[in-house]
């Protein structure tokens, strides 16, 4: 599990980078300069963006991870790449329409709580545009068995270019509509980033291989299901952690967004190191998958289980167990 450890051991630092911008951008920056209403409306944007991109992508993150050892081989990517890239177009486009139709009901649940959200209502098109191929981007370097440079991008890069977009606006540099479009340019830069990345790995094509597709109609047949029961699925996996500030701008207001935001912040950090050992397994298991080789899978499965079960057992003492030693009666033990 060599590159496997060796991938995530880099992404978890370069995560952990992204959190100390992070926490300096939520503790120094936002409480002091930003009203809670300012910092609600960048939290409910960027929730709303990410909704849809969880919708829009039709599941193509993971179809990539799980078929791309089909069309891979020494010299081409059979127009996979291609297919990455046009799916999920027809996904925005679709739940773009949809997005659309829905703004009058969407603008009266949000008007009376949160009427400065219904004002930039439409800039999520755009957002979410950016944000849903800056992903696409990186889930094809990580199948590539690079992950790290994309998740620079994705925790440093993005929040640094938030932070300035936060201090811009704080100091009265740009106006609202200012911080806004820096919102949507900070992730357009991302996903630009990315895509040169990507070309630099190479093996990748931007035409479709239609002959290779006739060659093997059961492969787009189970693609078509996989992607079909993804679409479901995302229902449930995407609307759940992006419910609660949906519900909190319409009921109590974007102020209440904004605390709530602060506070989930710190609640993410606890699972970053098991998003960098599952991102980079998951290309290695979805070719062990395709070999029908078992005994890899049964492997790389423990081991990442073993792994994220030391960093959640390290995790776990850290935080129930004192710095500092208490003061106890005599004779009375004590764990840590």
């Amino acid at each position: 599990m060599g590159t496997i450890a060796k991938q995530s051991v880099k992404g978890t630092i370069v995560t952990y980078l992204g959190v100390a911008v992070g926490f300096i951008t939520t503790f120094f920056v936002l409480t002091r300069f930003l009203t809670a209403e300012e910092i609600g409306l960048a939290r409910v944007l960027i929730d709303a963006a990410t909704l849809f991109v969880g919708l829009a992508q039709l599941g193509t993150n993971a179809s990539i991870i799980r078929f791309f050892p089909y069309f891979k081989d020494n010299e081409s990517d059979h127009g996979f790449f291609a297919w990455t890239i046009v799916v999920p177009f027809i996904g925005f486009t679709l739940f773009a329409v949809i997005y659309w139709a829905c703004s009058v009901p969407l603008g009266a649940w949000f008007g009376d709580k949160s009427p400065l959200f219904v004002d930039y209502y439409y800039f999520v098109l755009p957002l979410a545009f950016f944000m849903l191929y800056q992903a696409i981007f990186e889930t094809n370097s990580n199948v590539l068995m690079h992950i790290v440079v994309p998740r620079a991008v994705r925790e440093v890069f993005v929040r640094i270019g938030l932070l300035a977009c936060y201090l811009l606006y704080a100091f009265e540099v740009v106006s609202m509509d200012g911080f806004v479009i820096g919102l949507c340019l900070n992730y357009a830069i991302a996903a630009l980033i990315n895509l040169i990345y990507l070309f630099s790995l190479g093996h990748i094509s931007l035409r479709p291989d239609w002959q290779f597709l006739r060659e093997n109609p059961q492969l787009v047949r189970s693609y078509a299901l996989y992607t079909g029961f993804l679409i479901v699925s995302a229902l449930t996996s995407v609307l759940a952690p992006t419910l609660s500030s949906f519900f909190i701008t319409a009921q109590m207001g974007l102020q209440y967004t904004g605390i709530f935001a602060i506070a989930t912040y710190i609640a993410v950090m606890v699972s970053i190191p098991s998003r960098s050992v599952i991102t980079i397994s998951q290309p290695e298991l979805a070719q062990a998958i395709k070999d029908n080789d078992s005994k890899n899978t049964s492997r790389l499965v423990a081991q990442a289980s073993n792994n994220l079960l030391l960093i959640g057992g390290f995790t776990l003492f850290s935080t129930f167990c004192p710095t500092e030693q208490p003061t106890h009666p005599p004779n009375t033990p004590y764990c840590c």
